[in-house]
């Protein structure tokens, strides 16, 4: 008679694998800062010119995005809303957290919108004066744009294995 064969142990479980932030979750995260800096950094520039007594007066200011408008402060409440949540997907692996990202990059681009609709309206408001958009506006447009586009991107990006079993056909990845 033969000895009875023992059987191999059966392998332990392993964790499913999540699919981790890739690197447009790292871009909409770093595009934060510079959202949130933005508020520090001159957004708006007046100059007021007026004859007196036959000479031209000119008068220029610049004011940053908190002392210009309301909406200064809330891109910067955005911005740290997106850089907190963009960190938090990156260090928990949670790409979900991406969207809180990009509804903040969403937030700051309307805001930026209507601060240039207010600047129009400040401009008609001073018969001889100039109200422009300042750069620091100009970095708070282009950051929310891309914090927006990137949270957006790193929502729709497919994961190898979703992708292979949704349809083998489509994915980007190889078999």
């Amino acid at each position: 008679m033969e000895a009875p064969v023992a059987a191999p142990a059966p392998a332990p479980p392993t964790a499913p694998e999540t699919p981790g932030s890739g690197p447009f979750g790292m871009l909409a995260t770093v595009a934060a800062i510079p959202l949130t800096c933005s508020a520090f950094l001159p957004w708006l520039r007046l100059q007021i010119s007026d004859d007196l007594f036959g000479a031209t007066v000119v008068r220029q200011v610049t004011l940053t995005g908190f002392r210009a408008d309301g909406t200064g402060t809330v891109v910067a409440i955005c911005g740290l809303m997106a850089l907190g949540l963009g960190g938090a997907a990156l260090a928990l692996n949670r790409p979900g957290l991406h969207a809180g990202t990009a509804v903040a990059g969403a937030g700051g681009l309307v805001c930026s919108l209507v601060f240039l609709l207010r600047t129009q309206e400040i401009e008609g408001f001073f018969g001889s004066g100039m109200a422009a958009p300042s750069y620091g506006w100009h970095l708070a447009l282009a950051a929310s744009l891309l914090v927006l586009g990137a949270g957006l991107a790193e929502l729709s990006r497919r994961s190898p294995g979703g992708a292979a079993a949704s349809d083998p056909a489509a994915s980007p990845w190889p078999p």
